[in-house]
């Protein structure tokens, strides 16, 4: 087991250990992850004996929960890791904005200090927020043992525990899906699929916590938002059959109910002046800033594969209770959660897509019958997907 804490400033001595120091926060450190200024988040091992520990100091809990996850699996930090990796290409793009305003065609031995020291500030400045960005939202959750020896739960901490404890017993007596979510499909893994699909325990912690299950609650309710502002605007907007409170959603079901889906809406009529092809499928997903940033820069395709499979099947799917939905774009909607934006896009049926998805579907099915297991997406357990995945524990102690 790993320890995390936030500990205080100055030290003072160990109660158990008369003339040790009892090892708290330090000066002048920087975050073990983002580099950023140490603000009191700390780790270590607790398996090493005293003295021969190794700290590390975070400048917040998002980085500190990033680091102790890989240390409890016993992965690599001292390297370059995937999301590293991935700020990269964003401090790529500031400096390279910074060196136009400089000038390409001057080498930095021509540079003046302060113009060397902005391209040094561009960098570090960016790697920082993007290494924040990425593990507030890879980091910040999972199962991380996070303690704060310095405090005591107030009023607001345990109305909060009061709270998730609901909803994670209410979450508990739900039946698990005994199907193949065809919003699923175009997940990156397979074998993760299937293990979705099994209903197969996931790794210890990895259960939806009381924040993530809250998380979903609200997007729930921004997208009864986001229906009633598009029916405000115009747009004759079907959720449930016939419009009606009990004609139940729509939705469809092949492979004798083994995969299954559920729209967000079809929409029967647009207002005038937007040349809307109908009837069209609708779907809203709710995201933080910076995907909704991606989405709105590069286009649901590019930027959120998943969603664009799941379009592309529910369109090829329910052409047959919907004639001519499939012919239709279909009109993605994706809601900002930090600052209330909309983004709309239509997006054009891709057959080759969803037949792909389809075959792959298909495919998870058989090889479940016949108790086989596909190939994982990554060749090793530092793959990015792997990181984040509720049965890494369980697929790489599998021989393969």
């Amino acid at each position: 087991m790993n320890h995390v804490a936030q500990m205080q400033y100055l030290p003072t001595e160990a109660a158990d250990r008369p003339g040790f120091d009892r090892l708290w926060h330090p000066r002048g450190q920087l975050c073990a992850v983002c580099l950023s200024r140490t603000r009191g988040f700390g780790w270590f091992d607790p398996n090493m004996p005293r003295g021969k520990r190794t700290y590390r100091w975070f400048c917040s809990v998002q980085c500190q929960s990033a680091f102790t996850r890989k240390a409890k699996k016993g992965q690599p930090v001292a390297e370059i890791t995937e999301e590293e990796s991935l700020a990269i290409p964003a401090v790529m793009r500031a400096v390279g904005r910074k060196i136009d305003e400089i000038g390409w065609d001057r080498s930095f031995a021509d540079l003046t200090e302060l113009e060397m020291r902005f391209l040094l500030i561009v960098a570090i400045d960016t790697f920082r927020h993007e290494m924040y960005e990425i593990n507030a939202e890879f980091g910040g959750g999972g199962a991380v043992l996070t303690l704060d020896f310095n405090h005591t739960p107030n009023f607001a901490d345990r109305v909060n525990e009061a709270v998730d404890a609901a909803l994670t017993a209410e979450n508990a007596t739900r039946t698990p899906r005994d199907y193949l979510g065809g919003s699923r499909l175009g997940h990156a893994c397979e074998r993760a699929l299937q293990f979705e699909f099994t209903a197969t325990p996931k790794d210890d912690g990895q259960d939806f916590s009381g924040q993530v299950l809250r998380i979903f609650a609200i997007g729930h309710e921004l997208e009864e938002l986001a229906i009633r502002w598009l029916r405000g605007a115009g747009f004759d907007l079907y959720t449930q059959k016939g419009n009606r409170p009990d004609g139940g959603q729509f939705g469809f079901s092949i492979a004798g109910g083994r995969i299954r889906g559920h729209v967000d809406g079809i929409i029967a009529a647009g207002p005038e002046g937007f040349g809307l092809a109908v009837p069209a499928l609708w779907e809203c997903k709710t995201m933080n800033a910076k995907n909704w940033r991606a989405c709105v820069k590069d286009g649901v395709t590019k930027s959120k594969p998943v969603y664009a499979a799941q379009i592309a099947v529910y369109q090829a799917y329910m052409e047959a209770q919907v004639p001519g939905i499939s012919a239709n774009s279909a009109m993605f909607t994706a809601i900002n959660k930090d600052t209330a934006e909309l983004y709309h896009e239509q997006v054009p049926f891709d057959a080759e897509l969803a037949q792909r998805m389809s075959d792959r579907g298909v495919r998870i099915l058989r090889a479940t019958d016949a108790g086989e297991l596909l190939p994982r997406v990554g060749a090793n357990r530092d793959f990015f997907e792997c990181r984040f995945c509720s049965w890494a524990e369980r697929c790489w102690g599998l021989s393969a």
